[in-house]
């Protein structure tokens, strides 16, 4: 897992290293933050692993895999 690192990230929101995501400003031109595959992927695949762990099969239509996974 990793925090979002593009370059519209908004640097250390939950401290030093800590990296967070921004709407950004029109009025001072602040960009909102960038998403990329990376953090998108480490997401996905944080919450997969959870529920492929605990033995259930991924299913496309089900809402509550992770919380059957941690519950």
């Amino acid at each position: 897992m990793h925090r979002i690192d593009t370059p519209t990230a908004q640097k250390d929101k939950f401290g030093q290293g800590k990296n967070g995501f921004t709407n950004g400003d029109p009025a001072t031109g602040r960009r909102a933050t960038d998403l990329n595959s990376d953090m998108w992927d480490a997401v996905q695949e944080e919450v997969c692993t959870v529920i492929e762990a605990a033995g259930i099969q991924l299913s496309k239509g089900e809402h509550t895999q992770l919380h059957a996974a941690i519950g």
